[in-house]
């Protein structure tokens, strides 16, 4: 009996593995070189491990996350992000995301297309969303399945109110940091994916759901594009009920690139042995040339290292003459204070032109002088009353200060109300 089991369950999973291979998404028709050549300018391409690429955004702005920049729109395949940045067609519908520690947020290519690679949190009164890491995959049987056990962290989930869910520029409803976790705490999870012959279809949160909370939502219409132009300078429009998406042509599927990559600066806190996408297998027409590519930038950067070395030094140089030449000044402007006798042209101080102190002139080491000797006598002063005589003496001075200090007053206290009765007395 187990053996019938085992051998029918043998079958089944031979024959789910041939529907998926027959049902590709739509628009899986990209190579590696198109995401590399449209990513190049906005950002940077690290090799992780061999065969394993990540790419870094490196012109966002401080706070920034995926699916943040753009709206959330209705169409024939679920919710469709749409983004408003240039490179939104390739990072947000193939891929997934990762939060590194040093590197922040990396995105890590695949080649299935989905109308958003997200997962879902919502409650009566909000809706979240966050990036699926490159753990997870999609699968005709069961959806969504991870290889390792997770959880995406609450700062990873961006939260609107459930009005503002489908409106134009979402970004500007999201929720501030400190109110994600209690938001995150109360909510529900959903994230459900399925195919539908060839296409992906997104449906974690329910269409009626969402118009019920926040009004009625009109579905969306999907125009096609060879031409990645018509979609990195597209105007938006409020009122523009359409989304573009875009389909590479086989000129830009060809065409001929020099690849150069950065190597990882450091461990990255991503397993890579249980990422669920596809590794890169690149065709290199020259592996050679892209390794001596390789080899000339790491050749540059190190001689970039050693000029700024060499800078480094030369500077470090210089601080460290202007503080000897400061303390030589000082050194001859405290020997003019200790000689008053000298003439004012003679105290004028010679000084390097590369620590641009000002000379001191006739008055200026006059007042300098005046403020050296004041300071002596005051410390002097405070010598000459530390010492036990003087404090005996003025233990034994007491009495008679004290009445030095009253009889004045008497008399002026007298003297006062005589002249304020003589006043009175003549007012009257």
């Amino acid at each position: 009996m187990k053996k019938l089991i085992l051998l029918i369950t043998l079958i089944l999973g031979l024959s789910f593995s041939i529907s998926e291979a027959k049902n590709p998404a739509p628009y899986a028709r990209v190579t590696f070189t198109i995401f590399y050549t449209s990513l190049q300018p906005y950002g940077e391409w690290i090799e992780i491990d061999y065969g394993v690429y990540a790419w870094r955004p490196l012109y966002v702005r401080a706070g920034w996350s995926p699916y943040l920049i753009g709206r959330w729109v209705w169409t024939p395949y679920g919710w469709y992000w749409d983004s408003f940045e240039p490179f939104g067609w390739a990072v947000y519908h193939y891929g997934r995301w990762y939060y590194d520690d040093y590197y922040g947020w990396i995105w890590i290519p695949d080649y299935e297309w989905a109308p958003a690679w997200v997962e879902w949190r919502y409650s009566d009164a909000y809706i979240g969303w966050a990036p699926l890491p490159p753990y997870a995959r999609v699968s005709i049987t069961i959806g969504i399945h991870y290889s390792v056990r997770w959880y995406s962290p609450y700062y990873y989930w961006n939260f609107v109110p459930i009005r503002y869910f489908s409106g134009y520029e979402v970004h500007k409803y999201v929720v501030g940091p400190k109110y994600k976790y209690r938001i995150y705490s109360d909510s529900r999870h959903s994230v459900r994916y399925r195919y539908e012959g060839d296409r992906i279809i997104n449906s974690g949160i329910e269409r009626d759901f969402v118009e019920r909370k926040g009004g009625r939502i009109i579905e969306a219409r999907i125009e096609e594009t060879t031409r990645l132009r018509d979609f990195s300078e597209r105007k938006f429009n409020e009122r523009d009920n359409r989304v573009i998406i875009y389909k590479p042509d086989d000129r830009e599927i060809n065409r001929d690139v020099e690849y150069k990559f950065r190597k990882a600066e450091r461990n990255i806190s991503l397993e890579v042995d249980k990422i669920q996408t596809q590794r890169t297998n690149i065709d290199f027409k020259s592996r050679d040339r892209n390794l001596e590519s390789s080899q000339r930038y790491e050749r540059n950067e190190r001689i970039n290292d050693f000029d700024r070395s060499i800078e480094r030094d030369e500077r470090n140089s210089r601080d460290q003459n202007y503080q000897r030449s400061r303390e030589e000044n000082i050194r001859g402007r405290l020997e003019i204070e200790r000689k008053p006798d000298l003439q004012p042209r003679e105290r004028k101080i010679e000084v390097d032109k590369r620590t641009y102190e000002p000379k001191i002139d006739q008055y200026e080491f006059q007042r300098r002088k005046e403020e050296v000797d004041s300071r002596n006598e005051i410390q002097e002063r405070r010598i000459e009353r530390s010492t036990p005589e003087f404090r005996r003496e003025q233990i034994r001075n007491l009495p008679e200060q004290r009445n030095q200090r009253i009889e004045p007053n008497r008399e002026d206290n007298r003297k006062r109300v005589l002249e304020n009765t003589r006043s009175r007395e003549e007012r009257r």
